[in-house]
């Protein structure tokens, strides 16, 4: 049987995904999780940037928080239903070297 997505849910999850930081900080949640500075030390983008980015993935159901201490670090949701789909497209991307900053 071939796997299908709904229209609409297609559309709005290319949406999510029409965006380089937010494939980017996907990309980076595919390895582990990461915290917001850790996001913004490896993209090289601004606090502001990241943390709305990654409040629309949350929303979107594409990414979890788990909360310690007073820190959030975000990962995937291993229970998104489409899951499988974004691991797929993202390992087709063209892989932009992610580097810390100096």
């Amino acid at each position: 049987m071939k796997h299908t997505i709904e229209t609409i849910t297609a559309l709005q999850l290319l949406k999510f995904l029409s965006s380089v930081n937010r494939l980017n900080m996907l990309r980076l949640l595919l390895d582990d999780e990461r915290t917001v500075n850790e996001i913004m030390v490896f993209l090289n983008l601004g606090k502001k940037s990241v943390t709305l980015d990654i409040n629309r993935l949350k929303r979107a159901g594409l990414v979890n928080v788990k909360r310690r201490g007073q820190v959030n670090f975000y990962y995937l949701n291993p229970d998104f239903k489409y899951i499988e789909f974004i691991k797929c497209l993202i390992d087709y991307l063209p892989c932009k070297e992610i580097k810390l900053r100096s």
